[in-house]
């Protein structure tokens, strides 16, 4: 009988490597693998679909000039992202040389490393019409039309509230919208935080703006319009670059945490120290939440941390140890067969345990690759966990008792 994904991770841990049972344990996880596509096969489809297409599309978007067929041209579109995403939001325009693809992340950290992966694969052949972006890009003099709704930056006004070194909440006024105010509240916020989007460009949002309020009266703060916010923030020091892999190769955060000292306690829950870029990960797992997680594996795409025992590094030197231990394990998998199939999100060292933060687009092989790394270390034993607490382990180097 064919197991579920979860019931192989619990059959996992503790088989011995090198044995008959382990053997047939990743057969099981290849024959999963060809039934239920990882996210870098499904990307791979996805982009062989669309270059078969894309003449078509482009012919479709210059005959439809008076954007009557706006959903028929998004549809068609849509079907094709639908091979690697199981939910996408994008747009579609022509920026007077190109028509472009924008994929748009809606604030969504976690999905946009996705997004950012599967632009990074789009074939040249696509390229060559076709400019994919990910995030709404800046355009200052842009307006936004929702049904018989109709606003532009200079009908916004804003106020900008410092909540952190480089951290604001906004709070947003705008006239024309009180009556859609009252009776749609969520499509006038839609309106709003998306034309925000436009005028400071989505990535800087996502980057800067970690709160959203929009009143129903004028504050007696100083504000500004809309239209001035990217030059307020950009006088602050601020960068306001669009870069979406920028964004998050510069979004490390360390944190701390008191440590459990029960030694058989879940993962994690003896972290001492720790540095991320994807934050929401790591507080959904401590939360004992699933959201994100259930997301990337309707993609086909998995999220989780090595963890192996610290108590072999010993001696004076012994922090430095476990950092260049760490550095080697994060280097063979970029540099290795399974660099393309990963991405890293951080790391920590716990009482007990040091980890390593990755998410996925070929589980399998990014497996394959670690294991073959920890059974020619020292490392006496060493395993995988996804980002959920309930799910089981995989024993990548197998305990001697």
């Amino acid at each position: 009988m064919r197991k579920t994904k979860n019931e192989l991770y619990r059959t996992l841990d503790g088989a011995e490597p090198e044995g008959e049972r382990y053997s047939e344990l990743l057969e099981q996880c290849r024959i999963w693998n060809e039934n239920d596509e990882n996210f870098r096969e499904r990307t791979q489809k996805a982009w062989a679909a669309f270059a078969e297409q894309e003449a078509e599309l482009r012919r479709f978007m210059e005959e439809d000039r008076n954007h009557e067929r706006g959903e028929e041209l998004t549809g068609k579109c849509e079907q094709i992202l639908n091979l690697a995403f199981a939910d996408i939001s994008f747009e579609m325009g022509f920026n007077g040389r190109k028509p472009e693809l924008i994929l748009t992340p809606e604030g969504d950290k976690v999905k946009l490393f996705e997004l950012v992966y599967f632009q990074k694969h789009a074939p040249a052949v696509v390229l060559e019409h076709w400019n994919i972006l990910v995030g709404r890009q800046p355009a200052a003099n842009m307006g936004l039309r929702s049904g018989e709704w109709e606003i532009s930056g200079d009908d916004v006004r804003i106020r900008v509230e410092q909540t952190g070194e480089k951290s604001f909440a906004l709070f947003a006024y705008c006239e024309k919208l009180l009556p859609l105010l009252s009776e749609e509240e969520g499509r006038a916020w839609w309106l709003l935080t998306t034309l925000t989007d436009q005028v400071l460009g989505e990535i800087p949002h996502m980057r800067y703006i970690d709160a959203f309020h929009v009143l129903h009266e004028p504050g007696e703060e100083p504000c500004i319009l809309l239209t001035e916010l990217p030059g307020k923030l950009q006088d602050m020091g601020l960068d306001l670059s669009s870069d979406p892999e920028a964004y998050l190769e510069g979004s490390y955060t360390g944190y701390r945490m008191e440590p459990n000292e029960d030694p058989n306690g879940d993962w994690r829950l003896d972290v001492i120290a720790g540095s991320t870029n994807c934050t929401a990960l790591v507080s959904e797992y401590l939360n004992n939440e699933n959201g994100y997680m259930d997301a990337l594996h309707a993609d086909g795409a998995a999220a989780g941390f090595f963890c192996y025992p610290l108590e072999s590094f010993t001696g004076e030197n012994r922090s430095q140890q476990i950092f260049d231990f760490r550095d080697k394990l994060e280097a063979a998998l970029r540099e290795g067969a399974g660099g393309d199939c990963v991405t890293l999100t951080g790391g920590a060292t716990g009482i007990y345990c040091g980890y390593v933060d990755f998410i996925a687009w070929d589980l399998l092989t990014v497996l394959t690759q670690a294991r073959a790394f920890f059974e020619n270390s020292h490392i006496p034993w060493a395993d995988f966990h996804v980002f959920r607490r309930d799910a089981g382990t995989v024993a990548l180097k197998a305990r001697k008792e």
